[in-house]
């Protein structure tokens, strides 16, 4: 890895308060362009594997490191991994990835999405809050969300988010005859933006009434004791190039070492000594109980 870019003490401090964070060029005008061109040969092919269709427009690929070796380099990119540490720690994994194609959609159509009967609003992984409730939840996730195209329009597919709401220990209120609560904000990006996250965080994707294709590409990271959500094997060729750190982070790692043996903590070994190494310090974050 290159140098490491860290969150200053302001970003921290910002993400801790707001529950997300911008990080404007998280990555390169020429890798959105490949990024691009990998998400856009998958759709075309009509056969891709984990294909995920929904609402109004949305297209979504899932699994993309096994689909095409290329998305290789956004694993551990130099300019959001390091963050993501100091959010999470090093005891971690990608669960998750998603590459989403918002489709040009009327204006003036019939939505079956962000109305007041279907919000969209939710908080990731969402079987979490299923099973536990949301008085129980802590933050297990970082998601890093890479914007590929410019989303500084109204009418664009840009995220839309409330501040402070992985604060909250119930469901986000949003008045019965509206699809938005009265207090959120939408994030303008430009191609090669990124904005991190962490799965309290209350949020929705706004639909997409432009002219053309709105691209995003998810990435979560959480918990090396949490499982993945879409994929379980990774492709051998692909896993025979992956660094140390890579690896981890594709779950290719335990806590057996090669002989045979059960070591705690090993596991995350590639990522915690690096962090050392680098100087990049962990933080715990805040616990913030339920409501009395």
């Amino acid at each position: 890895m290159e140098a490491v870019q860290l969150l200053s003490q302001e970003q921290l401090e910002r993400f801790e308060e707001d529950g997300f964070l911008h990080l404007p060029g998280a990555i390169s005008p020429s890798e959105v362009l490949l990024l691009e061109e990998i998400g856009d040969g998958l759709l075309r092919t009509g056969t891709v594997r984990c294909r995920e269709r929904g609402y109004d427009g949305y297209e979504g690929i899932r699994d993309c490191f096994n689909q095409d070796e290329r998305f290789r380099f956004i694993i551990a990119p130099d300019s959001v991994l390091p963050g993501v540490v100091q959010l999470l720690g090093g005891n971690i994994r990608i669960i998750s990835s998603l590459f989403v194609y918002k489709h040009p959609l009327d204006p003036l159509g019939q939505r079956t999405i962000r109305t007041p009967e279907m919000t969209g609003w939710h908080r990731d992984m969402r079987e979490v809050v299923r099973d536990l409730g949301h008085e129980c939840i802590e933050r297990y996730s970082v998601m890093a969300s890479y914007f590929l195209s410019d989303l500084r329009v109204e009418g664009l597919g840009s995220s839309l988010f409330v501040r402070g709401s992985h604060r909250l220990r119930e469901a986000l209120y949003v008045p019965p005859d509206r699809a938005d609560p009265e207090e959120c904000v939408s994030i303008p990006v430009e191609p090669g933006d990124a904005i991190l996250f962490e799965n309290r965080t209350w949020h929705a994707g706004q639909l997409n009434t432009s002219k053309r294709d709105d691209k995003i590409l998810f990435i979560q990271y959480a918990y090396r004791w949490l499982a993945p959500v879409d994929y379980w094997n990774v492709n051998p060729e692909l896993a025979s190039q992956l660094t140390d750190i890579e690896s981890q982070l594709l779950g290719l790692t335990t806590d057996v070492d090669r002989g045979g043996n059960f070591v705690l903590g090993s596991g995350s070994a590639a990522i915690e000594k690096w962090a050392a190494s680098a100087g990049i310090e962990p933080r715990h974050h805040p616990y913030y109980g339920p409501r009395r």
